[in-house]
């Protein structure tokens, strides 16, 4: 729905551009190739790449950009969103804003030249994610949001099972990254990996909640 609100040029944003969105997809998941990250854990162990092989998508080894530093390009980040919010800096508004104030001032003192030197290095990595996304549709996993944040590929998080810390269950995410508007099959492999689950399903147990509340 949010997606069907915001698509399309709206004359007001030079930045926005005119791309169809379909939903449901009409894609064959069986036609999609779905990159995932080696690492230590065998592949027929990995149960988020086993429900992913039972829906059909063919799975394939890959590896992220490492040639730059995409961790030090938060500068961009933090110095456009310095310049957005730039009355608030000056105004000195903290209010529900936790550490951004902080960044706010720091980044008013950012360089012009290391800027663009770092939006440079920033086309470089788009670059070399163009290249990573043609040789499949989407991929799972990767820990990669600053990248995807910088390169503007669309990422989606779901609910991927409990994990118990100090005695408490807390929530765990899976991330599916996919090509520059490629948002139908993203959501299209998202909707089938969650109706092939039940970890969204899962909830505080908020009538004990409620009671002790009451």
């Amino acid at each position: 729905m949010v997606l069907f609100a915001i698509q399309g040029f709206d004359g007001l944003d030079a930045t926005a551009v005119d791309r169809q969105f379909d939903w449901p997809s009409r894609r064959d998941l069986r036609t999609l190739k779905m990159g995932y990250f080696e690492d230590n854990t065998p592949i027929d162990e990995r149960k988020e790449l086993q429900v992913l092989g039972e829906l059909g998508v063919k799975l394939v080894p890959i590896k992220l950009p490492s040639k730059y530093p995409a961790n030090a390009l938060t500068v961009i980040l933090n110095t456009e969103a310095t310049a957005v919010f730039d009355d608030f800096a000056r105004q000195g508004v903290t209010e529900d804003l936790n550490d951004w104030p902080a960044t706010f001032r720091q980044h008013q003192f950012v360089p012009a030249v290391e800027y663009l030197r770092a939006n440079r290095v920033r086309t470089l990595l788009m670059q070399e994610m163009q290249e990573l996304m043609s040789q499949v549709d989407l991929y799972v996993g990767g820990r990669d949001l600053t990248i995807a944040n910088l390169t503007g590929h669309p990422t989606i998080a779901i609910p991927n099972g409990l994990r118990k810390r100090a005695g408490v269950e807390t929530p765990t995410q899976l991330t599916f990254t996919g090509r520059l508007y490629g948002e139908t099959e993203l959501l299209a492999v998202a909707h089938a990996y969650q109706r092939a689950t039940d970890f969204h399903l899962a909830h505080p147990p908020m009538e004990k909640a409620l009671s002790e509340a009451q």
